[in-house]
């Protein structure tokens, strides 16, 4: 999780303004409920990922900055 989440803000931080996607497998997301919702390692639900869905988050902050910015999850596990 500490690998990922902090691969996540570096990505985030080197296309802060713009969009970047990646693509990765459930634990993927479940970092980014970590390094972006601040959510902690023994939360009370589990995410079930379907392959191939998508999740969207969003800043209009500096990914970087301290304190760190809020997010907003657009979508989750969207298989659509």
């Amino acid at each position: 999780m500490a690998r990922t989440g902090r691969a996540i803000l570096d990505i985030a931080h080197l296309h802060r303004g713009g969009t970047a996607i990646l693509v990765g497998h459930a634990e993927t997301v479940e970092s980014s409920f970590h390094a972006l919702a601040a959510q902690p390692l023994d939360r009370a639900f589990d995410l079930a990922v379907a392959p191939a869905s998508v999740t969207e988050w969003t800043t209009g902050g500096d990914p970087t900055a301290w304190p760190a910015p809020r997010w907003t999850l657009h979508r989750c596990n969207d298989v659509r």
